[in-house]
């Protein structure tokens, strides 16, 4: 039978997790890792939480909240969403991306307000006090360009600045309005390659539409150097007619011939 009567047993194996630099523990490990019974375990884990020395972030997975979170409560979801993927057996199939890898590039115009991670299956956002990670699905995963980024904790998935790029018009819907976006692809630009940029869009299978966009905005925001290649494809390819804004009207507007966009919006660059 499993007995443990030490109190603070759950407490020195997470100093001696947190000496190591990790941050988390997944529940069921610890069952067979420290021979306890579950009750004693759930007791231990509900006292913790109590105490605010980690918190149950999703199912079984804890995160241990280190001193200097302790006000907040919470730890920069860079230090753990590679693990927690782990977790949810997605180590292979997620990346950081849109405004959060944008910001991990030094393009952060506004503090982002959610973590975003794209990723091949549905996951339930996650939300704990000023915590959010919103996970968005992304058909063509596998095929987008991603590279791997340091963090305190150890490395996480990320979209290169041009799959970043190019999310950010796929997904301008859910990262605000077009100036917002456009005031991140300014302040991404600098990241950019023109080559990798044509490659990434005809490797990972973007819809035309986001091509023609993101060439069309960063060539009004001076960044035709980045955009060669793209406005060839587009001579290539010859596609129809698209609104710059697909959610608003587009009749009675100036066209672009270059990039076959009618200019339904004015683009508003908040420097």
């Amino acid at each position: 039978m499993k007995i443990r009567n030490e109190r603070d047993f759950l407490l020195n194996y997470v100093e001696a997790l947190q000496s190591k630099g990790c941050y988390w523990f997944a529940r069921e490990n610890l069952i067979q890792e420290l021979d306890v019974e579950r009750q004693a375990l759930a007791k231990a884990i509900s006292r913790l939480i109590q105490k605010g020395k980690i918190i149950r972030l999703y199912h079984d997975f804890h995160i241990i909240i280190p001193a200097e979170y302790k006000k907040t409560g919470i730890l920069p979801p860079t230090w753990f969403i590679d693990p927690l993927m782990q977790y949810i057996n997605m180590k292979e199939t997620y990346y950081v991306g849109l405004l959060s890898a944008a910001a991990l590039f030094g393009a952060a115009h506004q503090k982002v307000q959610e973590f975003q991670v794209l990723v091949l299956k549905t996951v339930r956002p996650i939300v704990h006090k000023k915590l959010r990670i919103k996970f968005i699905n992304k058909r063509q995963l596998q095929k987008i360009s991603i590279i791997k980024i340091k963090t305190d904790t150890g490395y996480i998935s990320v979209s290169t600045p041009e799959a970043t790029a190019l999310d950010l018009i796929q997904y301008m819907g859910i990262c605000g309005s077009l100036g917002n976006v456009a005031t991140v692809l300014l302040e991404l630009s600098d990241k950019l390659d023109a080559k990798k940029l044509l490659n990434t869009a005809v490797e990972g299978q973007y819809e035309f539409p986001v091509v023609q966009r993101l060439g069309y905005i960063l060539e009004f925001l001076g960044k035709a150097e980045l955009v060669q290649g793209l406005i060839d494809l587009v001579k290539q390819k010859k596609p129809k007619y698209i609104k710059l804004r697909p959610d608003l009207e587009k009749w009675a507007f100036q066209k672009n011939e270059n990039w076959r966009i009618i200019q339904n919006d004015v683009i508003e660059v908040d420097l």
